[in-house]
């Protein structure tokens, strides 16, 4: 038990310097760990439990079998149809640079160590076959239902995790962000079929279903790729 304890504080430690001071390398954000850890001074065997699910640690480093029941692992999402959720575009760009697209992503980036050509080519042979599991479909809407969605952004409960996606409006430090051109990413029709139920494809995921009846999730999509620019 005593090694036990020791591990999981050099753990805590560590992680909590890496979510601490890589501000400009767009550290990892878990909303727990920020929420209730980040500002203590000590190493707490509790943050290192957290961190090590959250970060998916366990994935590559083994752990006492004494804390595996205590550690409740973040599985990945579920890429199967991922080309009918995401724009193709879009993947080859976070494959590259994960934080650079959405910044506080807990994926690492796998092709650090791969430079030149070799890098490229791997990154475009990954990002096509995700590609080819689907195709993203596109749907206009209107102002009003922009304005629909605004109100149930600040209604429903995603403020609760999530700043106002608005340049004037207040970032708190707790908050999750957004990727960085979310419009870069999803379509109105494939960000409306993840709000409406986020789990079924981010069976860890952190956010909840927020039962968005009717159109309200489609509402809530326009309002969030307000920007996007539709042909007429």
């Amino acid at each position: 038990m005593k090694n036990t304890h020791r591990f999981l504080s050099v753990t805590a430690f560590v992680c909590a310097c890496v979510l601490l001071t890589e501000v400009l390398n767009a550290a990892p954000v878990v909303p727990g760990y920020n929420r209730f850890f980040s500002e203590s001074e000590e190493a707490s065997v509790d943050a290192g439990l957290l961190l090590l699910g959250e970060l998916n640690c366990t994935s590559c480093h083994a752990i006492p079998d004494e804390l595996k029941d205590q550690i409740s692992v973040k599985a990945a999402p579920d890429l199967s149809s991922i080309g009918g959720r995401v724009r193709s575009g879009y993947l080859a760009g976070f494959i590259t640079s994960p934080q650079s697209h959405k910044p506080g992503t807990t994926m690492p980036d796998v092709m650090q160590d791969v430079g030149g050509k070799s890098r490229e080519e791997r990154i475009n042979h990954i990002a096509h076959f995700l590609a080819s599991t689907g195709a993203v479909g596109e749907s206009n809407f209107t102002a009003e239902t922009v304005n629909k969605g605004r109100q149930l952004f600040t209604t429903v409960g995603c403020m609760a995790c999530h700043d106002l996606p608005e340049e004037d409006a207040v970032k708190l430090p707790t908050s999750v962000p957004f990727p960085k051109d979310l419009s870069s990413k999803y379509t109105v029709t494939s960000l409306r079929y993840f709000l409406e139920d986020p789990l079924k494809v981010r069976h860890s995921g952190r956010m909840p279903n927020l039962n968005l009846g009717g159109d309200q999730a489609n509402q809530v999509a326009a309002y969030l790729l307000r920007d996007l620019q539709l042909p007429p």
